[in-house]
């Protein structure tokens, strides 16, 4: 079954087609202009996608459309970014899953927090230097982000915490992490938990840090020096499950509140894996990543150490396929490999994955640079 939708904000028309799978929905966006994804973020039923429409020249954003989905992949509503946002911009949402944007905006080039909705109730902000972190949870009414700068290994990762109330900014302020640096994060229960495998030691740090990034303890797992780590979740008090890979293998590991570590295998691709990237939580203790090869790429749903799902791109039958169900999500339309752009869940049973085609310069002749395509998924 498909359904088809025409979408007009400010003159700037999108064409959106729905198609029914046998786990959900294929949407695709069209627009006669060069469109891209820049965030995306789930507020329960439904997803926000922040889509970028570019003039003629494709190399500047002319207007942002922040687009409410439901689970169906329909739109439901849409409305112009009003600020002149400059570079990139992220999304978050505060305890009343209100949805913000953190966003440096012209002509000051200072970083702003601005509610997609209602900023007439806003107090005028002065503007900060520019935080490049990424959203990690909540304690009380405070929003946590978590910054790494990936360019200078002698600068401490950065955690920053926004107290907001009712559209108001209460306080922001940012603090540094005690080394070492490149820390994975996890916030649960009003427990903040930084992991770092330091691999010229031979071991992994596991840290528990307060508001302030005071470290409250600590513990080294010399059972657990692996690549690739992603945290599911992590305590003292009981067991943690965290995924990483060896080589070809997508690994669970188990570590019990008295450090020792069960190793489970989740499943085996043909070339090397080379990066997994953050979870997103889902419903009933599932977890969703996603992953790349040198070759491929696709995401998995495991909980604890049981694979539920997992969607690995083939280059033959130009589709992702789930290597439990055999379930096929079809690209044969498109000549090229879709990226994954961002992934969020949906609802107590779903998933959004958001990819587009790999966008092409202005002067290259091959690529699609005019769609974008949400798949909305059970699991």
């Amino acid at each position: 079954m498909k359904t088809e939708q025409k979408l007009v904000v400010k003159g700037i028309e999108l064409q959106v087609e729905v198609q029914q799978m046998p786990s959900g929905h294929f949407t695709t966006v069209r627009s006669e202009r060069k469109i891209d994804i820049e965030d995306s973020i789930a507020l329960e039923e439904d997803v926000i996608c922040c889509i970028k429409v570019y003039s003629d020249c494709k190399f500047f954003a002319e207007a942002i459309l922040h687009t409410w989905m439901d689970q169906t992949g329909t739109v439901i509503d849409s409305l112009e970014e009003t600020a002149k946002i400059i570079g990139p911009f992220s999304l978050f949402k505060t305890v009343e899953n209100e949805p913000w944007v953190m966003a440096s905006v012209f002509p000051s080039e200072k970083e702003y927090l601005l509610p997609l909705r209602d900023r007439e109730s806003l107090e005028k902000q002065k503007g900060k230097r520019e935080f490049v972190g990424h959203f990690v949870g909540y304690i009380d009414q405070q929003v946590f982000m978590y910054a790494i700068d990936s360019w200078d290994n002698k600068k401490q990762d950065k955690l920053r915490r926004i107290h907001l109330e009712e559209n108001r900014i209460i306080s922001d302020k940012i603090k540094k992490v005690p080394k070492p640096i490149n820390n994975k994060v996890y916030i649960h229960d009003n427990e903040i938990h930084v992991l770092k495998v330091v691999h010229d030691e031979g071991y992994t740090l596991h840290r528990q840090i307060d508001i302030a990034c005071n470290v409250l303890q600590e513990r080294k797992l010399d059972q657990l020096v692996v690549h690739g780590v992603q945290i599911m979740h992590l305590h003292f008090d009981r067991t943690s499950h965290i995924v990483f890979n060896r080589a070809h293998t997508m690994c669970v590991g188990a570590i019990h509140a008295d450090g020792t570590v069960e190793i489970s295998e989740l499943f085996t691709v043909e070339d090397i894996i080379y990066n997994i990237y953050k979870a997103e939580k889902l419903a009933n203790g599932k977890y969703l990543f996603e992953f790349r090869t040198e070759m491929s790429r696709g995401w998995f749903v495991v909980k604890e150490d049981k694979l539920h799902q997992c969607f690995i791109w083939s280059e033959e039958r130009r589709a992702f396929i789930d290597q439990i169900s055999h379930e096929v999500i079809d690209f044969s339309h498109i000549s090229v490999t879709p990226i994954i752009k961002s992934y969020n869940r949906i609802g107590d049973y779903g998933y959004s994955v958001i990819c587009t085609p790999p966008h092409m310069s202005p002067i290259e002749k091959e690529g699609i640079d005019n769609e974008i395509y949400i798949l909305t998924m059970s699991c």
